[in-house]
């Protein structure tokens, strides 16, 4: 069991001297790994002998980090976007996007038919029964509102069937490159030179990154999103823009800190002017 943090407290900050000499009580101690916790884990001597505020932090890979989070959160909206507008799609083509939008429409169909149909049959079977009581089982009439409430049955059990089906479909999705407010986004940065690693889970490389945090390519990317929701999605055009003006706020103070620590010596003036920035974007 871990030692509770009351009776442990907190680590000191790590140093390089900090680590030598939990190390050296640990050989001290006979280097029982068992007991490593009680010496913060420091087991082995630090690989380098590098004083930690000599290290330089590698800002090429914190870049991309951020900017693939905050991209990421553009792009999960785009497919929100995109499943909205399944509901509303009227391309009949074979995309696994198309495909899914059909399937949709075709359930929120079947679902409305069946309720009728249900009702339907319920009726005519309250009728049937009330003619065989009052004409017989054999009289004409009765026969002829029975056999309607068994095809009417027939009915509900073919609809039941296609539920089951379009449902399947629905539940399997559609690719998420293929939405169309996706693909737009993809659109926009292939606009300004950002091919994605297709191989690499279409992940981003430095000079991506240099390329998308320009202010014109940012305008560009945030309203290529608009431009679409107002084409598509009328209705949630207001909505769509006041998200695209949120992140275009987020990358632009993100560039803002990226041209400060990517080309520039940090002197203390840079150091302010990251810290003005840098609250806004975790808002």
């Amino acid at each position: 069991m871990a030692t509770p943090l009351i009776e442990r407290g907190h680590a000191p900050p790590r140093t390089l001297d900090g680590i030598e000499e939990q190390y050296l009580f640990y050989l001290v101690s006979g280097s029982v790994r068992k007991q490593a916790q009680h010496f913060y884990n420091c087991i082995f001597e630090p690989i380098f002998n590098i004083p930690l505020e000599q290290v330089c932090p590698p800002g090429l890979h914190i870049t991309l980090g951020i900017f693939t989070k905050i991209f990421t959160l553009l792009e999960e909206f785009c497919h929100q976007l995109d499943l909205e507008l399944a509901f509303h799609n009227n391309d009949d083509g074979q995309s696994s996007f198309c495909l899914y939008s059909q399937e949709l429409q075709k359930l929120q169909m079947y679902t409305a038919e069946i309720l009728e149909a249900k009702q339907s049959q319920q009726n005519l079977e309250e009728v049937a029964t009330y003619m065989v009581l009052n004409l017989g089982e054999s009289h004409h009439i009765t026969m002829q509102f029975m056999q309607q409430s068994a095809e009417r049955a027939q009915s509900v059990q073919q609809l039941e069937a296609k539920i089951a089906a379009s449902t399947r479909a629905v539940k399997k999705g559609f690719l998420f490159n293929e939405g169309p407010f996706v693909k737009e986004l993809d659109k926009a940065l292939q606009g300004f030179g950002v091919h994605r690693q297709q191989y690499f889970g279409g992940a981003f490389v430095g000079n991506h990154v240099h390329a998308a945090l320009k202010v014109f390519n940012i305008n560009k990317l945030c309203t290529s999103i608009l431009c679409a929701a107002r084409e598509k999605l009328p209705h949630k055009a207001e909505i769509v823009e006041n998200e695209t003006v949120t992140f275009l706020n987020v990358f632009t103070l993100f560039a803002k800190c990226h041209a400060i620590y990517d080309n520039t010596f940090i002197d203390e003036a840079n150091v302010e002017k990251l810290g003005t920035c840098i609250p806004y974007i975790l808002v």
